[in-house]
């Protein structure tokens, strides 16, 4: 998937624009080149901090560039927004759920990149090939 001419409008005219930085995250993760939304993920990281969808989506980003530790704590964030969310609201409706939304899609994400950062520090020790990334090749 490649951005739009709309979306790439919209950051021109509002760089910090929260669904506009959040949709060109899912626009080019998947892409060849996932750190083209390096500079939305930062812009995202802390313009929502009540809000633990966005506060995890710059982990999209953070795990397709192997910035394993940043994704790790990108999603401690968002599980410590949703905590603060459900301490004044309570638990959300039926129907509100989100891959981020109980805490358990981050608690995964947050398992994955620790995981992922042990496996590089074995790699780096044992000086073992890119073909066992998951991602693929690891960005150096």
């Amino acid at each position: 998937m490649r951005s739009s001419p709309q979306l790439d409008a919209v950051l021109t005219l509002n760089p910090n624009h929260p669904l506009a930085n959040h949709l060109y995250i899912h626009a080019v993760e998947a892409s060849p080149n996932p750190e083209r939304a390096m500079a939305a993920a930062d812009r995202l990281r802390n313009l929502q901090p009540g809000l633990a969808h966005n506060v995890h989506m710059p982990s999209h980003i953070d795990i397709r560039t192997g910035q394993w530790l940043k994704a790790v704590d990108t999603n401690a964030k968002a599980v410590e927004a949703d905590q603060r969310y459900r301490k004044i609201f309570g638990t959300a409706r039926p129907g509100d759920e989100t891959h981020s939304s109980d805490g358990r899609g981050d608690a995964e994400r947050i398992s994955h990149g620790e995981r992922a950062t042990s496996r590089r520090k074995r790699r780096d020790a044992l000086g073992s090939n890119d073909a066992f990334w998951p991602l693929g090749r690891h960005p150096r």
